[in-house]
């Protein structure tokens, strides 16, 4: 189940990331941005020592090879009516190519119903926080995943201005510092 999240949450970011960069009518998948190999692995919370984060690029390799069709992700955020429309269309074309299905669901109420499901253990796969404050609670409970925990941080600050990363950089109740998301 663990293992389970860890691949949805990186489809998922990736899928934000192409839906927001790719234009509607792209059928191909776009060549990986290289990233330098890790010399460490990278454990994702409560998962053996031994998993290691791919490098940057192959998990879009695999989505795009089909090695996720069939897969759903459930993901949550604030867009809804026309928002939620324009979102839908923009993740799209990575469905289509992928055969990942992710079903977004939108609430005018996302800020109490998020915390609701979160604090009730039935989160979704992914949450698009729309406020900093809202996302930097969840940190400091130790509810979020650390988005360099399953993407090569490498890859992160090859591909996102500092200012970004530092945005989502949290320090959660232990004091541990996470990059919560982009």
């Amino acid at each position: 189940m663990k293992r389970s999240f860890k691949w949805l949450s990186i489809l998922v970011l990736l899928a934000m990331v192409l839906g927001a960069c790719t234009p509607a009518a792209a059928t191909t998948a776009p060549e990986p941005t290289a990233a330098p190999a890790q010399t460490q692995p990278t454990a994702v919370p409560e998962q053996p020592a031994t998993s290691e984060v791919p490098p940057a690029g192959q998990e879009l390799v695999d989505a795009y090879a089909g090695k996720f069709k069939g897969t759903v992700v459930t993901m949550a955020g604030p867009f809804t009516d026309n928002d939620a429309v324009v979102f839908e269309a923009s993740i799209k074309p990575f469905e289509d190519a992928t055969g990942i299905d992710i079903q977004y669901a939108g609430s005018k109420e996302f800020e109490a119903n998020i915390s609701i499901q979160i604090d009730g253990g039935n989160p979704p796969d992914i949450v698009d926080f729309p406020q900093p404050g809202l996302l930097a609670t969840q940190v400091r409970k130790g509810k979020v995943i650390p988005a360099d925990s399953v993407i090569n941080p490498d890859w992160l600050k090859q591909n996102y201005a500092q200012s970004w990363l530092d945005m989502a950089t949290m320090t959660d109740d232990a004091g541990k510092t996470i990059m919560a998301g982009i």
